[in-house]
């Protein structure tokens, strides 16, 4: 018995191994046929059709040169870290001034929240010590004869307080899927509250604690935005581009350790500004004195080179 070797040729895939005894001639019958990714022999039409298109495709790759796509991508180099050095210029005050009356539309929204949930059902939470808190009083520590003439707390020394955050994933679930009896959403198996699972539930929820949960994500979302534009010393917001940063070609941003404030600047919202003033991120990225902004959209390029 003797193993026959694969032979590799333009468009073959490797050729099984073949066991037992064979002549010379079967031997190169059987590594000279078209075989598919498995290694079995092409035979029928269909088969032998895209094995030729995959030939042809496979040749036209190999005729373009990876050191090629190498020198092109260096030379673009230059240009990335010039542009890092640079910047964008960033209205600071107006940036402060977005934040500020996002946290102030934000903070009546997790106070109605709260109240509504305290006016829920409390025996059907299955966590009650995320959502009460005890505090004792510093000044007394709530001791027996101290308290009793303490004037910070009043004689009370310690007392349990509510507390509802929409930033805690956990009590959101607990209230949407416990006490509110809501639709269980999962991701991965997993107990989810993410925007996309509270849309699902918004029309199923009838005490309206859903729709002010989205509206408080969103809320936060671009309080999020505007914070990491915060500028260096000169007013200008940096990122660093890569032009072998993604699998289509395009130039990819980032924030990295090794420049001052920086951060993505590819993925700013650019159509929030319609839904509201607030909500343009963009509006705080400035040109330059006796400078514009030249916007040239290139869709799907890559697709059509």
């Amino acid at each position: 018995t003797r193993h026959v070797p694969a032979l590799w040729a333009d468009g073959f895939c490797p050729a099984r191994p073949v066991t037992g005894h064979v002549d010379d001639k079967r031997s190169k019958l059987l590594c000279g046929l078209p075989r598919n990714v498995f290694g079995a022999v092409v035979t029928s039409p269909k088969g032998l059709k895209n094995f030729r298109l995959t030939t042809k495709w496979r040749r036209s790759v190999a005729k373009v040169s990876l050191w090629q796509v190498y020198e092109f991508e260096r030379k673009l180099l230059d240009a990335c870290r010039l542009m890092t050095e640079r910047g964008l210029r960033v209205d600071d005050a107006l940036r402060r001034e977005r934040i500020a009356a996002l946290a102030s539309r934000a903070a009546p929204l997790e106070a109605e929240a709260a109240e509504l949930v305290r006016a829920l059902p409390q025996e059907r939470l299955t966590k009650r010590e995320l959502f009460y808190k005890t505090k004792t009083c510093k000044t007394c520590r709530n001791g027996k004869k101290k308290r009793l003439t303490c004037a910070v707390c009043g004689g009370v020394g310690k007392a349990e307080t509510f507390e509802f955050n929409f930033d805690s994933p956990q009590q959101l679930a607990d209230v949407l899927y416990r006490v509110l009896k809501l639709p269980v959403r999962t991701r991965d198996n997993k107990i989810t509250t993410d925007e996309e699972a509270l849309q699902s539930l918004a029309a199923l929820d009838k005490s309206g604690l859903v729709a002010k949960a989205l509206q408080f994500r969103k809320l936060s979302t671009m309080r999020e935005i505007y914070e990491r534009l915060a500028p260096a010393s000169d007013n200008r917001v940096r990122s660093v581009f890569s032009p072998a940063g993604t699998l289509t070609g395009r130039l990819s941003s980032r924030g990295a350790f090794y420049v001052e404030t920086s951060t993505n600047l590819q993925n700013l919202p650019a159509f929030e500004a319609g839904r509201d003033p607030l909500y343009e991120v963009r509006g705080v990225v400035t040109p330059s004195d006796g400078h514009v902004f030249l916007y040239a959209d290139l869709s799907q390029a890559e697709a059509r080179v």
